[in-house]
């Protein structure tokens, strides 16, 4: 493969790219030209503004603001218990060398082994 039919190809992507923008304003024209598509905009924005008032109203009520809380409280133990048993497998991945694990109902699961790079350091830099 040579260079060429490098250079060829980005150029062919590059002029695509260029057409389906064309294209897609084309439409966005239609569309917006379009009266009877633009009344039926204005009403969908309108009831999307009446339903964010109306959801508004209702998360804005104190037991709704504390279910709020208890489904942030649980999602923070949710991810705490996630870790912990990330850091457990890990260890007994380590100690038997195993992929496969039998749960509490006795059905067999298979590790999944993930590694993330975390940033630089500063002090490395």
């Amino acid at each position: 493969m040579d260079l060429s039919n490098i250079q060829e190809k980005i150029s062919s992507i590059e002029q695509t790219r260029q057409e389906i923008k064309v294209l897609n304003n084309m439409l966005k024209d239609a569309l917006d030209n379009d009266t009877s598509y633009q009344a039926l905009e204005d009403e969908a924005e309108a009831f999307v503004a009446k339903r964010k008032q109306a959801k508004e109203t209702v998360m804005n009520q104190p037991q709704i603001q504390e279910l709020q809380m208890q489904i942030k409280d649980q999602k923070e133990k949710l991810k705490e218990l996630q870790e912990i048993l990330s850091h457990y497998l890990l260890e007994y991945y380590n100690e038997t060398k195993s992929i496969e694990i039998s749960d509490h109902e006795g059905k067999t699961r298979k590790l999944v082994i993930n590694a993330k790079l975390g940033s630089k350091n500063k002090e490395e830099e």
